[in-house]
């Protein structure tokens, strides 16, 4: 059950939330900060630093939303976020490996061992596979072929003699992982069903106490892995034993990412790809049936003429005609004062010309802040005083507040 929430971003109270049971990191889940304006009034603040999940003892699970995010029905909501999150982490795998995974995402339950065991069930059901082996000198029906053509042939008082016999013995392997995929599918859903949106197996839930007897379970499937060559089925006994390895015992588990700015500026991409239409009267124009696609790119410009190893990245541009577009992604709450890294980047880019002998090569430039908000808005953020620079013509940046759970239902449907 679902219950408490907070936003990544906004004040927490970490003595409430320890005193219910559920376990923080103070060094990475929340923000400390000082107000010392007026030392009379001297503050200490701490503030969440990730969007995720943390369960108790009791199941109960509190929530921390993105920036921008307004609950509607915890419940809903919880699993929005929560298939966001992994969708994105299925999809773009090289965001969540290497040296900096866990200051990326961290878990302590295996869900990417569950996924795949779930993915072979809704593929091919529960496990099934009759392993036949042939070998020496065991109980079964002999198979001549194999002992034809590998046994050695000896001549014993004018006789002909085999050594070894080669028997076939079938190996049934579908009690024990089917009893295995069961118990970590429905174990997983059971624990996770406020933000599991798929059904369990409908199967009698395990008897045998899998959590106290991990270790024995995992030698069985590792012995099981010796007698198939099935890919599909060694690939299935893998995330059985990589879940049964990870799972733990202690009954708390998390689930946190602490760059939710990585996972907006790469849905937003996609969101303008396939549904940018225009801009008019300071506001972004989108069609979710938009057949026009565009191709926003992070590009790279070297504007810095005594060292072109200097570079700037938009994290949104495209053009079209004489009209270019310039947008960067905020994962901000609100921004407060001049965002001076897009202000440059509209300087650099507004009068940019293929040679010095040429014309500028678009007479229109676009340029708009993407931040996740609870309903879709816009202002404008910059626009330059003449008094202070007449020269260079207009230079207006948009504020475009975007519905953040909009989005992110269209993406987990794409």
């Amino acid at each position: 059950m679902i219950v408490n929430y907070a936003r990544d971003g906004e004040e927490c109270i970490i003595k409430q939330i320890l005193q219910e049971g559920f376990m923080l990191n103070t060094d990475k889940d929340i923000t400390k900060f000082s107000s010392d304006d007026n030392e009379q009034f001297q503050t200490n603040k701490t503030n969440f630093n990730f969007v995720g999940f943390i369960t108790n003892q009791n199941n109960n699970l509190f929530m921390v939303i993105p920036k921008g995010y307004k609950v509607s029905n915890l419940e809903d909501d919880a699993k929005l976020i929560f298939t966001t999150i992994q969708k994105h982490k299925q999809k773009n795998p090289d965001r969540y490996i290497g040296n900096q995974y866990g200051e990326k995402y961290i878990s302590n339950f295996p869900f990417a061992a569950f996924w795949g065991i779930y993915n072979y069930y809704n593929k091919f059901g529960l496990y099934h596979e009759i392993i036949e082996k042939t070998k020496p000198n065991i109980n079964g029906k002999i198979n001549w072929k194999v002992t034809l053509k590998q046994t050695s042939f000896y001549i014993i008082d004018n006789d002909i003699f085999m050594f070894p016999y080669f028997y076939s013995k079938k190996y049934n392997l579908n009690t024990i992982i089917t009893e295995c995929m069961i118990y970590a599918i429905d174990y997983t859903i059971n624990k996770f069903h406020c933000l599991l949106n798929i059904e369990g197996t409908g199967k009698c839930f395990p008897e045998y106490d899998f959590l106290n007897n991990k270790e024995k379970i995992i030698k069985i499937l590792q012995n099981a892995k010796t007698l198939t060559f099935n890919d599909t089925s060694i690939e299935l006994l893998n995330n059985l034993i990589n879940f049964f390895q990870n799972l733990n015992q202690g009954g708390t588990y998390y689930f946190k990412t602490y760059v939710f700015e990585y996972l907006w500026e790469d849905i937003v991409v996609q969101y303008l790809n396939d549904n940018f239409v225009n801009i008019d009267n300071n506001n972004l124009i989108f069609n979710t049936n938009n057949t026009d696609k565009k191709n926003f790119t992070k590009a790279t410009f070297h504007p810095n003429a005594i060292n072109k190893n200097h570079i700037i990245e938009p994290d949104f541009y495209y053009t079209e005609g004489d009209t270019q577009y310039i947008f960067d992604a905020k994962y901000k709450k609100h921004i407060s004062g001049i965002d001076y890294k897009q202000v440059c980047y509209s300087l650099f880019l507004k009068n940019i010309k293929k040679d010095l002998s040429s014309e500028n090569m678009y007479n229109k430039t676009y340029s708009a802040l993407l931040i996740p908000d609870d309903y879709t808005h816009s202002k404008l953020h910059f626009k330059i005083d003449p008094l202070y620079n007449k020269e260079i013509g207009n230079v207006d940046i948009i504020e475009q507040y975007l519905d953040i759970k909009e989005i992110m239902q269209w993406y987990i449907n794409q």
